[in-house]
């Protein structure tokens, strides 16, 4: 779909009359989940998307930017108006060989309710693993979060792309007591799924 739109968008803008166009769109969602005091601070599902359109008309730039989809290509006219008011520049140009790529991370994971389950397992197992250590006092901060993004490519010249990325992390923030002498510390582990992430 973003894909398509990234088309649709150079074929107006070219249209519109700029000699030249690349457009990129980016989406990402992700889950996270919050411990605190042995239960779920917060749990939380994110998403953000926005595409984004260069036009070079008559060796001038303009930008355009929205993170609304539906009728994106208002923007086309944004680019277009933005570039009639800046000044030439003499090395604006677009790839202009046609190409396609994907560039897919391999092993991603579903974000899927069964995902938001095991990401809250995640952090709470994380809780009680720091929690059973000697010496812990408290765990003032536990989290686990996995995020996915996906961006697309198109210019004017038939290239397209697109490719995608997945990470996860673990954080944790506890406290130290041995007599009389206390100290906080925290670490933080990052991996391409919950599994690769070590507690």
């Amino acid at each position: 779909m973003m894909l398509e739109i990234c088309k649709k968008l150079i074929a107006e803008a070219l249209r519109q009359g700029a000699d030249a166009a690349d457009c990129i769109a980016s989406a990402t969602e992700g889950i996270s989940a919050d411990i605190y005091e042995g239960q779920v601070d917060s749990f939380q599902k994110s998403q953000t998307q926005g595409v984004g359109i260069r036009v070079i008309r008559q060796g001038c730039v303009g930008y355009a930017y929205t993170e609304r989809l539906e009728g994106a290509e208002r923007i086309v006219a944004q680019a277009i108006s933005a570039a009639k008011v800046t000044d030439q520049d003499e090395y604006a140009c677009i790839y202009q060989k046609a190409q396609e790529y994907c560039s897919d991370q391999p092993g991603q994971t579903d974000l899927s309710p069964q995902m938001s389950q095991q990401v809250v397992d995640k952090a709470m197992s994380l809780y009680h693993a720091v929690m059973a250590l000697p010496h812990i006092e408290n765990v003032q901060g536990c989290s686990a979060e996995i995020e996915k993004t996906y961006v697309y490519f198109a210019n004017s010249a038939g290239t397209i792309g697109q490719a995608s990325r997945q990470n996860s992390a673990l954080f944790v923030d506890a406290v130290a007591k041995i007599d009389d002498w206390t100290d906080s510390g925290w670490a933080f582990a990052v991996g391409k799924t919950l599994h690769d992430v070590d507690e």
